[in-house]
């Protein structure tokens, strides 16, 4: 069953993964290379034009003098607010698209996840990983073979488990020695009392007495 112990280590890798990235800068990243470059959308051609209609107009509007040519100025800053209304409805509008493909990524995003590793361990719950002599474990035996596996068996549920684990512990090795290279600590700087040279009651009464 090497297939199926390499399969479920990939999904469990797969989850690691999008773990340490959010879901918002995943769909995010998807909902941008989609609409962008893949299947691009008119509204966002429509935004970027108009986003530098916006930007040129404006300055045209501070290179006018509005005491000067009041007349230009004027009409430039009628399509410059024309255009920032019709900018704010259409990023309206396309907030409600990408709130709508962010549910939908989510769902797919779950399916690729969860609900594949769960098909996999129910699928292959009755079958075993590897057998492992049962002189080795003792009483870890029948627990190593849970839900269904046969006994002496490692089973799917527990090798999941193990994976997990073993990511987890690679996880925050990683994080920290990071970190280290980044010259961020790691640990809570335990506090350490200063000497102020003040003496305290103790201190004086000791004093006394010598």
């Amino acid at each position: 069953m090497l297939s199926i112990a390499v399969s479920l280590a990939g999904i469990v890798l797969f989850n690691t993964v999008l773990s340490l990235i959010s879901h918002s800068a995943i769909t995010s990243t998807l909902y941008s290379l989609i609409f962008t470059y893949l299947l691009p959308n008119d509204l966002h051609k429509k935004q970027r034009t108009l986003k530098k209609d916006i930007i040129d107009g404006r300055r045209e509007l501070s290179n006018t003098s509005a005491q000067d040519d009041f007349a230009k100025w004027a009409k430039i800053r009628r399509r410059v607010d024309k255009q920032v209304s019709e900018l704010e409805a259409m990023n309206n509008s396309l907030a409600s698209h990408k709130n709508q493909f962010s549910t939908y990524a989510k769902v797919i995003l779950f399916i690729l996840t969860s609900g594949l590793q769960w098909s996999f361990t129910t699928r292959y719950s009755r079958d075993a990983i590897v057998y492992l002599p049962i002189e080795w474990f003792g009483p870890l035996t029948w627990f190593l073979a849970l839900p269904f596996a046969p006994k002496g068996a490692l089973s799917c549920g527990v090798w999941v488990f193990l994976v997990k684990r073993v990511l987890s512990v690679l996880t925050r090795i990683g994080s920290e020695v990071y970190a280290g290279m980044r010259g961020e600590p790691t640990e809570t700087p335990v506090a350490v009392p200063v000497d102020t040279g003040k003496s305290t009651p103790a201190n004086q009464s000791d004093k006394k007495r010598q």
